[in-house]
């Protein structure tokens, strides 16, 4: 399973790909606990400087709302091996939906998180998708447009959001996506120990 979700992760990166990754596995006995060999061989490989991914952004768990406008290090996974939001969005269909409807649609099938405020605003809101074959650039751009005012989707290093905010704007985003528009973003750095945090609480009913 969490090879799986690895490799569901990697598929989604630019920069890398699941044919530059391998790995090595270790049997236990049934009845060893499988943490503590684990915790040996991180340790060890960490003390040769040989894990630089590990705590720095590659596992798969949303670090939540707190953390959208922390600075990436340059060691984070996000920093340099970002999201590709030129990729084709699986299983879409053509035909009138709602915005709320196509986030859900959209979260199923990407390789990496999407995150947004469920709005009934947002359940109010249609569009008509005419081609199927759009990238998820494409879609975020017309999601925005069918959006209403005041909303804002952000490409950050290694997700997607979407709240009423805007304009808001985040120390690690490459893109913005408002009322139809994308803006262009350098993403910033820190070589802080502590990177900074938002303080903010997480959005009510964020998804």
């Amino acid at each position: 399973m969490r090879l799986r979700q690895h490799l569901k992760k990697i598929s989604g990166r630019l920069g890398i790909a699941p044919s530059d990754m391998t790995f090595s596995c270790l049997y236990v006995a049934e009845d060893f606990s499988a943490l503590a060999p684990e915790q040996l061989l991180i340790n060890h490989h960490k003390d040769l400087g040989e894990i630089p991914w590990n705590n720095n952004g590659f596992g798969n768990r949303d670090p939540g709302r707190q953390r959208d406008h922390t600075a990436l290090k340059p060691n984070h996974f996000d920093a340099p091996y970002p999201i590709d939001l030129a990729r084709p969005v699986e299983g879409l269909t053509a035909g009138e939906t709602n915005v709320l409807d196509l986030l859900e649609a959209l979260k199923a099938s990407l390789p990496y998180n999407i995150r947004y405020a469920k709005s009934g605003d947002l359940k109010s809101a249609n569009l008509v998708i005419t081609d199927a074959d759009l990238s998820v650039d494409d879609l975020l751009k017309r999601i925005s447009e069918a959006a209403p005012s005041g909303w804002q989707i952000t490409a950050l290093g290694g997700y997607i959001i979407m709240y009423e905010e805007s304009p808001a704007e985040y120390a690690s985003a490459s893109r913005y996506y408002r009322g139809g528009q994308t803006i262009d973003s350098v993403p910033l750095s820190t070589l802080e120990d502590e990177a900074a945090v938002d303080s903010g609480s997480p959005a009510q009913g964020a998804s």
